[in-house]
């Protein structure tokens, strides 16, 4: 793909706004969860209520990323992204408001972080099904390298922020700051005007929606195999990452190098969609499955060789494979599934890795506990590789051609079967 063709696609005004809301909006969401550690921490220096107050707003928004799906399939887009955004810069007012006039509680910082990891996860779907309806369909692989690019640039760029700010100014005043990125994100929204997907099918109700997409995605072979192998690969590195990983970090490389670790696979990250920016192939899911593959070098290296420039080369692999997935993946998704259903459909697919995240973190360290640290490590690659592997594997996934998308509206490409409605 020329550089020409890639700028194309960011010329495209609505694909344009796209990306600076979603920067916004990636900005903001690396400084939160930072920001309100450190309000909880000032409240009461309990570890307990810091688990509390950080771990609602992820654990309650997973059960609401389905109903996202729902309004994102029903109303404009654009709009439940305006509406969202703006409610969650009011929560972050609020949580601002509450510790600058040290009015803050754990049930106040709790309550608020839960409303705020609710409205964030009924804005994810519609957030994966508006990208397509920015680009054109030609540019769809290139953009969506692009957008990660940006949205992984925000994410490096917030978080180290959200640090400086809450030691200088203040986790109230941190709040404040990250309010402020969730109000200009609608601001750009707002004028990505695109119309509302065609209707199909019973939509009598919700949950006839709900219905039938959990039908159309299982109808997909090629995405609910990919999503089912995701839950234990993502599970696995991030129990090896997040949670083994300081572990043999503070016996090995230090908690210094093992932030120079994190820094390396974000720079990996960046790599890996640029690298799916410029990839040509006509197989694009099977390339981004079979990628994944030698992200088992890094629970590896942890286990066997944790010295700072094995870690350091394992973390960029893994970091740009994972990428690479991930645009060939949403790039698969936007081309094969009809844009009336993309939305709900999206929020199944993203539930498994949604879920995924939490169970590896979790049995990480009971496992640990029970037959060692490097035992466990080396079982993560394991189960990492055969999911890979498995994915790479199948035919559905190994055969799904890279091209233009259906009608919206319209039935699958005939390599899929048609869609069940409910």
């Amino acid at each position: 793909m020329s550089q020409g063709g890639t700028l194309a696609a960011f010329r495209h005004r609505p694909f344009r706004l796209l990306i600076f809301g979603r920067c916004f909006v990636a900005f903001g969401n690396a400084m939160t969860p930072i920001t309100l550690a450190f309000a909880a921490l000032d409240l009461t220096g309990s570890l307990r209520d810091l688990g509390i107050v950080v771990g609602a707003r992820s654990v309650v928004g997973l059960l609401f990323v389905l109903v996202g799906g729902v309004i994102a399939d029903r109303l404009p887009r654009h709009k439940v992204l305006v509406w969202t955004m703006a409610a969650v810069a009011a929560t972050q007012l609020a949580m601002a408001a509450i510790v600058l006039t040290q009015h803050a509680s754990v049930l106040w910082l709790a309550s608020l972080s839960v409303v705020n990891g609710i409205l964030a996860s009924v804005s994810l779907p519609a957030v994966g099904a508006l990208t397509p309806q920015t680009i054109p369909e030609g540019q769809r692989q290139q953009g969506n390298a692009l957008l990660r690019m940006s949205v992984n640039l925000a994410m490096t760029i917030g978080a180290p922020t959200a640090g400086v700010l809450t030691a200088v100014v203040g986790p109230g005043w941190a709040m404040a700051a990250t309010a402020l990125l969730f109000v200009a994100a609608p601001l750009c929204f707002a004028r990505v005007d695109v119309p509302l997907p065609a209707q199909t099918g019973d939509r009598s109700s919700p949950l006839a929606d709900l219905r039938a997409g959990w039908s159309g995605f299982l109808s997909y072979q090629w995405l609910w195999v990919t999503s089912a192998c995701y839950v234990f690969f993502w599970a696995a590195l991030a129990g090896a990452e997040r949670v083994l990983g300081p572990a043999v970090a503070d016996d090995t490389v230090g908690r210094a190098g093992w932030g120079v670790v994190l820094a390396f696979e974000t720079i990996g990250m960046i790599l890996g969609a640029y690298a799916a920016l410029r990839l040509r192939t006509r197989r694009l899911m099977a390339v981004g499955a079979f990628a994944l593959l030698p992200a088992v070098a890094l629970p590896l290296a942890l286990a066997w060789q944790p010295s700072i420039v094995p870690l350091l080369i394992t973390a960029v692999i893994t970091g740009a494979v994972t990428e690479l997935f991930m645009v060939a993946w949403s790039t698969s998704m936007q081309e094969h599934v009809p844009d009336a259903m993309l939305a709900r459909i999206y929020a199944i697919s993203s539930l498994a890795s949604m879920i995924a995240l939490p169970l590896g973190q979790l049995t990480a360290g009971p496992v640990a506990d029970s037959i060692g640290i490097q035992h466990t490590l080396v079982w993560m690659g394991v189960i990492m590789l055969v999911s890979a592997g498995l994915m790479s594997l199948n035919p559905s996934v190994r055969r799904l051609p890279h091209g233009p998308p259906p009608p919206s509206g319209g039935t699958p490409p005939t390599d899929e079967p048609a869609l069940v409605s409910a």
